[in-house]
């Protein structure tokens, strides 16, 4: 959602900072308007050339002319690329400053928007690293889990050379999750749609596959297609704050967005040894909190 937002403020803001960039600091030309072509969508476009300091004919689109001005020479400066050349003054391109005023309303009321969003699921990350002792309560990121009072769960190690993978494989698709103790728990392979949990033998126990087409609920699979767990995101809350389900439905664990590139996670001890690797070998990876 953040990157969308931001995503859309920058096209709308791209073409008045063009535009402006081009009326303030564009080259001084002067223009002949060659022709202009009727154009079915925004009236007509106009052509002009010129001839820059070592004597090279160029030629360009011109903006706010008309067929009345062809023949005619007219002063202008050119725009950055790909933009074209602009005649006449500022006032001219007024409508695109429409979203700046627009922006400038919308942009602080997103803020206010997100930060009552971060501060609910920040509290209800809280409230997850509070469960009670026989739940097991973690903070999840891409170097490893730990628990609430800072003891290490499980570190993980991309590319750990004592993981077994398959001939030719590339090892950069593999992580382990190494216990205090050093030996592994489990390990992780990413393929391009989908993650397979494998035991420290290198064989798949679990899989979250169609990663693409299942974002907002990614299953957990067995090797022989039985459904594991589900992980939905939690009703009434944002994106933040998903749900870890088992196969018949029934809510065995949570996890929420405690701080940029963490999660805090609480399973209960009805939570499958199989199910609960997956979703901290899920959340290593691509789910890792953004």
């Amino acid at each position: 959602m953040r990157r969308l937002f931001a995503s859309a403020c920058l096209a709308l803001l791209l073409p008045p900072a063009a535009t402006t960039c081009t009326h303030l600091f564009g080259e001084r030309v002067s223009l002949r308007i060659d022709r202009c072509e009727r154009q079915p969508r925004y009236g007509h476009e106009c052509h002009g050339s010129w001839t820059d300091a070592g004597g090279e004919r160029h030629t360009t689109t011109v903006s706010h002319v008309g067929p009345e001005d062809v023949g005619e020479t007219v002063g202008a400066r050119l725009g950055p690329w790909p933009m074209d050349a602009h005649a006449g003054s500022l006032w001219a391109d007024a409508p695109l400053y429409l979203p700046v005023p627009v922006l400038a309303a919308a942009v602080p009321f997103y803020l206010l928007l997100r930060w009552r969003f971060d501060r609910e699921v920040k509290d209800t990350a809280r409230r997850l690293l509070d469960a009670p002792e026989h739940f097991l309560v973690l903070e999840v990121n891409r170097k490893g889990a730990v628990r609430t009072g800072g003891e290490q769960h499980l570190r993980v190690r991309f590319g750990d050379p004592d993981v077994p993978v398959p001939e030719g494989a590339d090892r950069r698709r593999f992580a382990s999750a190494r216990r205090p103790g050093g030996e592994i728990a489990f390990a992780v392979e990413r393929r391009s749609d989908q993650l397979l949990m494998l035991d420290a033998d290198g064989r798949p126990e679990a899989i979250v596959p169609h990663l693409g087409l299942q974002s907002d609920r990614p299953r957990v699979e067995a090797p022989d297609g039985r459904l594991l767990g589900e992980m939905p995101r939690t009703r009434g809350h944002t994106g933040d704050v998903h749900s870890v389900l088992d196969a018949g439905g029934t809510e065995v664990g949570r996890f929420a967005r405690l701080r940029r590139g963490t999660w805090a996670l609480c399973l209960s001890p009805d939570c499958s040894a199989v199910l609960a690797d997956s979703v901290l070998a899920y959340l290593f990876t691509d789910g890792r909190a953004a």
